[in-house]
């Protein structure tokens, strides 16, 4: 772990290295609340393309990339942006530099904070390069300005607000939250969709083996009377062959049975996973529903994402 402004908190600026081939890497900043100041270097998520720096890869790269987007660490961040959390909390922010943006990311209290690349852990192996986060602690200026007076949520706690605008950290995390819940409600009700479909089919099936069985029953009936011997035995001949017709039907009911049993299985196992993430979707996003304003909710929840459950619970 890194340790930055052993000093006072109107020690020297420090830096630290945050690298690409590694996932969550601890942070611990004394003598905090500090400011990010620069963010330099550059990274990659793939060796084979171009670098790109702290918001991550844009444009062509991003298309180029588009088609692998399950590999990021977070869906509301371009693959490669510099992600910011404190440790061992869920929300996830994207920190900027203060020089030279006119945005501020702020460390507020003594405690660890973590940064990483948005790139799932397993796809880190094909990664390169580094960005240095460098930091100055908050003046006596700062400290007692109207944008730096915000109490600190949680030790080590990290926040970000506009320079111009003093807007607070908590609402573009705020926001972060609100979009991956959002996002996440879309594929709930996709995987929903195509369950209740999958059902629908696995349904219409079950009538069709029933409706076989009942004729192979009836077949089974048929044959059971007995037939007149002739003096050829063709009567026996022709009672065997439908016996063999009537078992090898048998045998491909029972076949189309097994089958129908093990997609069975499989849409048991796939409901279950659902019913498991959904429950937990449900208690991390339930409260995010009320926590925050309907303009998000007015912007993102038009067309057909208007009829999500999460956009619905608006109304």
């Amino acid at each position: 772990m890194a340790c930055l402004l052993t000093g006072a908190a109107n020690a020297q600026s420090g830096c630290v290295e945050i690298q690409s081939t590694q996932g969550w890497q601890s942070v611990q900043f004394f003598g905090a609340p500090v400011d990010i100041a620069t963010i330099s270097g550059s990274w990659t998520v793939d060796a084979a393309i171009s670098r790109s720096g702290y918001a991550g890869h844009q444009g062509a790269d991003a298309q180029r990339l588009e088609p692998f987007s399950a590999y990021k660490y977070d869906q509301n961040y371009a693959f490669g942006q510099l992600l910011l959390r404190a440790q061992g909390r869920d929300q996830v922010i994207a920190p900027r530099p203060s020089i030279g943006n006119g945005q501020v990311t702020r460390i507020w209290g003594s405690g660890p904070v973590e940064f990483r690349i948005n790139d799932a852990d397993a796809a880190l192996g094909d990664n390169a390069g580094v960005l240095t986060v460098c930091v100055n602690p908050v003046g006596s200026e700062a400290a007692t300005s109207p944008a730096s007076s915000a109490p600190s949520t949680a030790n080590g706690a990290a926040s970000a607000y506009s320079s111009t605008t003093a807007a607070p950290a908590e609402r573009a995390a705020g926001r972060s939250e609100w979009m991956a819940c959002f996002n996440d409600s879309r594929e709930n009700d996709s995987e929903s969709r195509r369950l209740r479909r999958w059902r629908s089919e696995i349904r219409s099936t079950e009538r069709a083996l029933e409706r076989r069985a009942d004729g192979l029953q009836d077949e089974r009936n048929h044959l059971s009377y007995s037939y007149n011997r002739d003096a050829y035995g063709i009567a026996d001949r022709a009672r065997a062959n439908q016996e063999r017709m009537h078992q090898e039907r048998v045998d491909a009911y029972n076949d189309d049975v097994d089958d129908l049993q093990d997609e069975l299985d499989d849409y048991n196992r796939d409901a279950s996973d659902h019913d498991a993430w959904d429950d937990a979707w449900r208690a991390r996003c339930g409260g995010v529903l009320f926590d925050n304003s309907r303009e998000l909710a007015q912007q993102y929840c038009v067309g057909n994402a208007a009829s999500t459950s999460f956009c619905e619970a608006f109304d």
